[in-house]
């Protein structure tokens, strides 16, 4: 129970404290009307002093001494006294406060006042740092925000496993905790995201820039994706993006976004016409332009969240995971049931590995609940290492290579090299080879990059198109003219397949399309159409910028049939004045 000490000298509990002066009060009734029945009576001599000398007495009587402090001071006591005790006091049902300026998110239980505490920059409303622009750009989206108060909620609990390691880095490197949110912008806190512009992982790094910050993607696995490299990454880019900018956090975040040479370029063009270079004051591309706001918001929704009608849901500030070692490859539904882990938590706190088992390169490591960490060790350790992969005996047939024989068995030839000790991938018929195979059927192992692959082509990203078509890819083929035979978006086709709009297709890669009912009926008459329609040859002279694709598109014809039909006089390269020969339809011919 806690106390409190008077002027008086003793401590007395504390709700004796809070009762103590009415008590003292009605025990003094008698002397209390004795002594405003003489006021009154002697009101005309002494007139009001009297009254308010007595009074000042009463007072005196109750508190057990004359008060000595400013009233303002001991009103202040009061209200951080009734602050500690409501802070101490959750299970009568008292409200908390979770702003910024409530003493109770001084404590480290909780990750999200952790966070409020350790930002550094002025994302408050009406700050003198952020211009009108600015603050209107935060407030549309914020607008758009509140309509979707589920989809916060959705974010902040997947964010729930990662959140505290990035935070912890961030304080160990000084940085802004603000920094800790960037992962809801860029990829809503899913470390399986990929984005149309080929970035993956939490921190949405490219190929080229997982490569920069040492982040290996091979087909096991892609460290962009891994909790911890991904993030050590990022805090490495960070800091150099703040030293390239003269330590202006808001152009580093622009160019985390943008790259730096965009940003330099747009301060450049500034200066050039005496223009201010901060970041609210540069030209830049319209995605940089509301990327910084978008942290802004999350910032401010994560401060107060109750300001906008939103809720947090508490989450602890401990660590969550720790890394173990594991000492060789293991089929991941192997590892799932020696460690009591659900297969989807497995992948969850690793989501580099790209397949059904850990990369056969060290280093062997995975992350798994810290709580269960020293279990989980034990029982691999009585586990035998041979029985951690199953191995499949192959022997080579006529025409077989070392390529299809991993895609048969859903591997890859380096690992079939490793297992065999083969220094080349030339095989001989008879061989017999070592194929490393999963334990479980394919569709177990749910968060892998093949099942991810089916899981998005049988869902149609628009409610309308129900209608799954398959296509295999040609020779010649872009998902620009595949989507203008389907009358689709290349983006859309890109998202069907898990794939980005600039990556190269590959030769009899399958790929799906979604239809809606009228237009899948269209193509199909168009199709019946041109096979009964009359086929003419044409003979087709070359010009100066001419190529195969731009030729093939104008005639409705595929590359590889151009190349066909031509197959005696088709050099490498085009040349103007040559002569094709090409067999389109009457519809389809464009002269």
């Amino acid at each position: 129970m806690k106390t409190v000490t008077y002027s008086m000298r003793f401590s007395i509990p504390f709700f004796i404290q809070r009762s103590y002066p009415l008590l003292t009060v009605l025990s003094l009734m008698p002397q209390l009307t004795h002594l405003l029945t003489s006021s009154m009576k002697h009101a005309k001599r002494y007139g009001t002093i009297f009254t308010v000398c007595s009074l000042i007495s009463i007072i005196s009587a109750c508190d057990g001494t004359f008060p000595t402090k400013p009233l303002e001071d001991n009103e202040q006591e009061q209200e951080q006294q009734a602050q500690s005790t409501a802070s101490g006091n959750k299970d009568n049902g008292s409200p908390i406060d979770n702003s910024a300026n409530n003493p109770a998110n001084n404590s480290n239980d909780d990750l999200w006042s952790h966070i409020r505490h350790g930002y550094q920059l002025n994302t408050k409303p009406l700050s003198n740092t952020i211009p009108a622009i600015g603050e209107q750009r935060i407030n549309g989206l914020i607008t758009r925000y509140r309509k979707h108060p589920k989809d916060i909620f959705q974010q902040t609990e997947q964010a729930r496993l990662y959140l505290h390691h990035i935070v912890s880095e961030l304080e160990k490197n000084n940085m802004p905790t603000e920094l800790a949110l960037i992962p809801f912008v860029e990829s809503r806190f899913d470390p399986f995201a990929y984005s149309s512009g080929r970035a993956s992982g939490l921190w949405q790094f490219i190929p080229g820039t997982g490569e920069r910050f040492n982040m290996t993607q091979t087909w096991w696995h892609d460290e962009r994706r891994d909790v911890i490299k991904s993030t050590q990454a990022a805090i490495d880019y960070f800091n150099y993006l703040h030293r390239f900018f003269d330590n202006d956090w808001l152009l580093a975040i622009a160019a985390y976004n943008a790259g730096e040479g965009t940003v330099k370029r747009a301060i450049k063009r500034n200066k050039k016409v005496g223009k201010a270079t901060d970041f609210w004051s540069l030209p830049l591309p319209k995605q940089t332009q509301f990327y910084v706001p978008k942290l802004f918001v999350w910032a401010r929704i994560i401060d107060t969240p109750e300001h906008y009608a939103l809720s947090l849901s508490p989450i602890q500030n401990t660590a969550v995971f720790t890394a173990i070692d594991i000492q060789s490859q293991i089929d991941l539904a192997t590892f799932s049931e020696i460690s009591n882990m659900n297969i989807d938590d497995v992948y969850a706190l690793n989501p580099a590995y790209n397949r059904w088992a850990t990369d056969p390169q060290a280093p062997h490591e995975l992350l798994v609940p810290l709580e269960k960490a020293d279990n989980i060790l034990t029982s691999l350790q009585s586990y035998p290492i041979e029985k951690r992969m199953q191995w499949q005996r192959y022997t080579v047939k006529p025409n077989d290579a070392l390529s299809f024989i991993a895609k048969r068995f859903n591997t890859n030839t380096r690992s079939i090299q490793k297992a065999n000790k083969l220094a080349s991938s030339r095989i001989r018929v008879g061989q017999t080879l070592l194929i490393p195979t999963a334990s479980k059927q394919s569709d177990f192992y749910q968060k892998s990059a093949e099942q991810r692959l089916a899981v998005r082509q049988n869902t149609s990203k628009k409610k309308n198109k129900n209608k799954k078509v398959k296509y295999i890819t040609q020779a010649g083929d872009t998902l620009w003219s595949i989507g203008k035979k389907y009358q689709v978006k290349p983006s859309s086709i890109a998202y069907w397949n898990n794939m980005s709009e600039k990556d190269v297709l590959k030769k009899k890669q399958a790929l799906v399309i979604w239809q809606d009912n009228a237009t899948l009926a269209q193509l199909t008459l168009n199709n019946s159409t041109n096979d009964s329609a009359e086929k003419r040859k044409v003979l087709y002279t070359v010009k100066s910028g001419d190529n195969l694709s731009f030729i093939a598109q104008r005639f409705s014809v595929s590359t590889k049939d151009i190349r066909e039909w031509n197959d005696e006089t088709l050099k490498k390269y085009l040349k103007p004045g040559q002569v094709l020969k090409l067999f389109v339809t009457v519809a389809n011919r464009t002269l």
